[in-house]
């Protein structure tokens, strides 16, 4: 009974908290710990690039990212990496290019990039035409706006960005259950509202040096997208402090995080894909309401549910006591509406929240 309380009562702090962090700081190599780290299933590790080959633009002067799940890893607009840093490349699947300025794109560390991993490369039209012939022509994807494509189990949407150059792209990129936003070095613009889902991690542009960018316009975006994370990319530090303060002044449920260079960062985050739950889970759980199988018997759903990546439960050192010999019956009667589809999933969390707060769980 205590251990099935302590998987619900975990499965309802995660749900209703907003996102924890484990970050990894490594001093020696650090492009070596990414490929090194063993990133489980229904984890994304993120690293910012940091700025060292652009250091004479102040603020957060790269926009590159490495982001890596446990089936892939991806790399957006990597410009600032340095060729000592590509020899530590040990696998990339895809390459993403958002334009041509230099803060974002250098044809000639993308071709190195390529070369040494074999990776695609997805690329607006003008940064595409750049390196045409430089690397093979079935690895050089060229997208443009309002398009989606996959590639490698990788899917990319794009949206025509504002930004003072030729054919500059905004990105949601989607990959192993996550869902990425980038965007470029644009200010707002009214296509992002027709973003449907929820992405996970948004990369927004805050301000300098980009001069279409601004602490309002990524706060925008961030409305559209109603991403659980975000990390401002560009920016002055008082810039970055304007755009935390409207994120904190607000009610969007948005975590703010501010990377260091080369700063391996993994937001634990709890991931239910409901089309992957198997019909003989809600099975369980109305035959559990109904007292026709055990605390251990449904119990063994969720821990199925675990070990096969569906449900994401990060390790706690919370013990729970049940300070009472029966629970309400309106409880499980709960788990049975829930079970055949006639409440949501927070109307049975609210049932395990109930138990917290009247003390019949302890903590």
């Amino acid at each position: 009974m205590k251990i099935l309380f302590l998987i619900l009562f975990m499965i309802l702090i995660l749900i209703t908290s907003t996102p924890s962090f484990a970050v990894e700081r490594f001093s020696e190599d650090p492009l070596t710990s990414i490929f090194t780290h063993d990133v489980q299933m229904g984890e994304l590790a993120i690293m910012w690039l940091g700025n060292h080959q652009k250091g004479s633009l102040e603020g957060y002067a790269s926009a590159g990212f490495l982001l890596k799940t446990s089936n892939h890893i991806i790399a957006i607009d990597p410009s600032s990496l340095l060729f000592d840093d590509i020899d530590s490349l040990d696998r990339l699947d895809a390459i993403f290019i958002t334009h041509d300025h230099g803060d974002h794109f250098d044809p000639d560390t993308t071709i190195a990039m390529q070369t040494k991993t074999g990776s695609f490369v997805i690329a607006d039209p003008t940064s595409a035409s750049m390196l045409s012939g430089k690397i093979p022509e079935d690895k050089l994807i060229v997208i443009e706006s309002n398009e989606q494509m996959t590639i490698s189990e990788i899917t990319v949407d794009a949206f025509a960005a504002e930004h003072p150059t030729e054919t500059p792209l905004i990105y949601v990129i989607e990959f192993d259950g996550f869902r990425i936003f980038h965007g470029s070095d644009s200010a707002f613009v009214e296509d992002l509202k027709k973003i449907e889902s929820p992405v996970d991690i948004a990369f927004v542009p805050a301000g300098d040096p980009s001069p279409t960018a601004s602490p309002s316009d990524a706060f925008e975006m961030i409305k559209a997208t109603q991403s659980s994370i975000v990390v401002p990319m560009h920016g002055s530090p008082k810039q970055i402090e304007m755009f935390r303060d409207l994120v904190d002044m607000s009610d969007q449920k948005t975590e703010v995080i501010i990377p260091k260079p080369l700063e391996m960062i993994i937001p634990s985050f709890l991931k239910i894909e409901e089309p992957k739950i198997p019909d003989w889970i809600r099975n369980n759980a109305r035959w559990w309401s109904n007292g026709q199988i055990s605390d251990q018997t449904f119990l063994s759903g969720i821990q199925y549910l675990i070990d096969q990546g569906i449900m994401i439960v990060p390790k706690t050192e919370v013990t729970i006591e049940v300070a009472l010999p029966s629970l309400p019956s309106w409880v499980k009667d709960t788990a049975g509406w829930w079970a055949n589809g006639q409440v949501t999933d927070d109307d049975f969390l609210n049932g395990i929240k109930y138990l917290v707060e009247h003390g019949i769980i302890r903590l």
